[in-house]
């Protein structure tokens, strides 16, 4: 690195800056909400935000505004902010640029609550967004334009209404998300194929993309035009590509080492790419340095990290993907939690084409506004290959073991990992009998160890889903979930539910336990089923275990069919069965033969978890009769999960005394509108001596069976 002083320049800033913002220090890039106004928004406030709208993302049902230098006007106090999100039900007639008025209620952003769970404040906190508002009324103050920026926003939507003119509604949404950057009428089932098969990097702007739209370009220029003239029209055409698609990271990173490979050209110089590489993180990240933990900069940058260090370890042609794919391995496991093996094969076959498919998108794009003919013909080989793109993803679907779920790793595995491959790299360039096989063999081993996991003690997690319940009880890769649904949170199952399963790498849901039919309980299951129906899901369901009083059940109808039409047993329970899940044993308690259903919560599925360390206590909604007739039997335990949220009409004082228990779990959602959990429950529980965990307070709550005792695992380690 003698040779390169910018490049250890650059690396020495980037590394302390790393270091100052995971020390827990106070940095000036950590955006910081006003004193006093969390709280205000926390309880969800109505107020006035006047700001300079930079960009727009228009959608089937509304539109999100960004608005930069803000200022919030709530309860008459007024907050300087940097930048704001906005929500609006309509598409106003605004222009990037103009001066907005908006009223509305404002909150803060949602930070996650369970491990795997997208984090929205932590996302747009990396791009300088504090809070969002839910507009009622968009109103212009200043007609000022940004007329650069407003050319490429209108350019996007001419060419995104020729793709629509010109492919059909799935393919369409491939091409103005893989073109554009409008990921708005991406198919979610083509999300899901593309991500399987491992070519969901197609999906993104990405240095590949760039690369090969400029380079495109500048040969093209270049056969009328001299270097130079060809290398600034070039990098001006991927300046306003990168205006056009959003900014995103890689494509800032790309276009940046584009304009350095051309400069260095130009001016006689030797281009460096390591040196070009690190002066693109400092640009990105003296933009923000929160980048750092973002994973398209990460990805972006690994990807053409490892590109060129592959080079310099003189990796063969033939080999090339193969280890590339080694390298990239640690970060698809850490962000999408499955591998994909069907990916090596897939993206060799899908790559070649890209550039003709891009080429021809833009073309057809473009000409579709002087004539619709013209640019449905440049728009229909473009068709065939997304149709074929669709083909050998579906087909990379049925291939057993194509892709395996193995969760996220822990730091110490990627780690180890990453030693090894550097090893692999070391050994693969010395000239010896049978290298190829050698190689081979340690590359397995390679992604076995990855894959591999520690034998954990068994758990049970209480996910915060909102005003619901969920609880995982696992062991390993498989689990039994109890319950699963929300009323206060939207596709909970997809958004909360689905996301913890991925991240905790859980393969095989041995029983999905429902206690009683009510929504809370069952709409994010539902969600599961469907999402196994279409390939969402990635963990297997074995059964489904209700209370015997649920058969004539018509509360739990959709389910149980859709049950039945995926081949899922159900199994119907009461007082007195027992399962086993390893060596824990799972003790039915209630309902008995009963008909419970003009009181569904009276009936919930009670049940005894006793592990070799604890026992644990599931009571879904159980009140009234039912909590009388649980009274009855042997009920003590360590840990109960109190009944129906924490409501007043259970967990009696009878019923406290029974269970003795040592902790108390509660679900429910900050601010719901039944108050819950009641005063009169928690006054109950610290009576009982009770150490009262709640999901709204402390975010997923996590108890592990540890040789000595329990241990207990907050996801939120202090108030938000």
């Amino acid at each position: 690195m003698r040779k390169r002083p910018l490049c250890v320049l650059c690396c020495c800033f980037i590394l302390l800056t790393i270091l100052l913002t995971v020390s827990g220090l106070p940095v000036p890039w950590q955006e910081q909400i006003p004193s006093g106004l969390s709280q205000t928004m926390k309880d969800g406030a109505e107020g006035c935000l006047y700001g300079q709208l930079y960009r727009i993302q228009e959608k089937s049902s509304g539109c999100t505004l960004y608005i930069k230098n803000s200022i919030l006007v709530v309860r008459s106090n007024r907050y300087s902010l940097n930048n704001s999100k906005i929500i609006y039900d309509k598409v106003p007639e605004v222009r990037i640029g103009n001066s907005l008025c908006v009223f509305g209620k404002v909150s803060l952003l949602q930070k996650a609550a369970n491990p795997g769970q997208f984090d929205a404040a932590a996302y747009e906190q990396v791009r300088h967004i504090s809070v969002q508002m839910k507009a009622a009324l968009v109103e212009v103050t200043d007609n000022s334009v940004d007329w650069l920026s407003e050319a490429a926003r209108r350019l996007q939507a001419s060419m995104g209404a020729q793709f629509d003119k010109g492919l059909t509604e799935q393919e369409s949404g491939v091409l103005k998300t893989m073109l554009l950057g409008d990921k708005a009428d991406l198919d979610a089932e083509i999300r899901q194929l593309y991500q399987k098969g491992g070519i969901s990097h197609i999906l993104a702007i990405s240095g590949m993309h760039i690369s090969l739209l400029g380079m495109g370009v500048y040969r093209l220029l270049r056969k009328c035009l001299g270097n130079i003239w060809s290398s600034v029209l070039s990098g001006s055409f991927l300046f306003f590509y990168l205006i056009l698609t959003g900014w995103s990271v890689s494509a800032q990173r790309a276009v940046f080492m584009f304009w350095l490979r051309r400069g260095a050209e130009c001016a006689g110089r030797t281009y460096d790419e390591p040196t070009a590489l690190s002066l693109a993180a400092l640009v990105v990240l003296g933009e923000n340095p929160l980048y750092i933990f973002d994973s398209g900069f990460l990805l972006s940058f690994g990807a053409a990290f490892f590109l060129w260090m592959l080079k310099q370890f003189k990796v063969e042609k033939r080999a090339f993907s193969l280890y590339f794919w080694l390298c990239m391995l640690p970060f698809t496991a850490c962000f999408y939690y499955e591998i994909s093996f069907v990916g090596i094969v897939l993206n060799l076959l899908i790559l070649p084409p890209l550039g003709c498919i891009l080429f021809l998108g833009i073309m057809g794009g473009l000409a579709g506004m002087l004539s619709s003919v013209l640019g449905t013909a440049l728009l229909l080989p473009v068709e065939i290959l997304l149709k074929m793109y669709t083909l050998l993803a579906r087909l990379a679907m049925q291939v057993p073991f194509g892709s395996l779920l193995v969760g996220r790793p822990p730091v110490w595995q990627l780690i180890l990992y990453g030693a090894g491959l550097f090893g692999l790299l070391l050994f693969q360039r010395k000239n010896i009998r049978g290298k190829p096989l050698l190689c081979g063999l340690s590359g397995s081993f390679l992604v076995l160890f990855l894959i591999f996991r520690l034998p954990s003690p068994l758990s049970v997690s209480m996910l915060d889903v909102g005003q619901g319940d969920c609880l995982v009880i696992q062991k390993g890769s498989s689990a039994v979930l109890v319950d699963g649904g929300s009323t206060s949170v939207k596709n909970v199952g997809q958004y909360r539910i689905v996301p913890y399963l991925r991240y905790k790498g859980i393969r095989t849901i041995r029983s999905i336990i429902l206690t009683h039919p009510d929504g809370d309980h069952m709409n994010g299951l539902c969600e599961l089923l469907e999402m196994r129906k279409t390939g969402e899901l990635s963990s297997q369901i074995e059964q489904i275990t209700v209370p015997e009083w649920m058969r004539e059940s018509a509360e739990w109808e959709k389910m149980q069919t859709m049950a039945g039409q995926q081949e899922i047993p159900v199994v119907y329970t009461r007082k007195g069965d027992t399962f086993r899940f390893g060596s824990s044993i799972i003790r039915v308690l209630h309902p008995d033969m009963e008909n419970y259903g003009k009181n569904t919560n009276a009936g919930s599925l009670t049940f005894l978890l006793q592990t070799n360390t604890f026992t644990m206590l599931f009571t879904g909604d159980l009140e009234g009769e039912g909590e009388q007739a649980v009274c009855r039997e042997n009920i003590r335990c360590d840990v109960l999960k109190v009944a129906h949220h924490g409501s007043a009409n259970s967990s009696s004082r009878e019923f406290l005394e029974k269970t003795d228990s040592t902790i108390a779990l509660i679900s429910c959602g900050e601010g719901n509108r039944y108050g819950h959990p009641h005063k009169e429950t928690l006054e109950r529980l610290q009576a009982a001596g009770c150490e009262i965990l709640c999901t709204m307070d402390s975010g997923q709550i996590t108890i592990k069976a540890k040789q000595k005792g329990i241990w207990i695992e907050k996801f939120r380690k202090e108030d938000p």
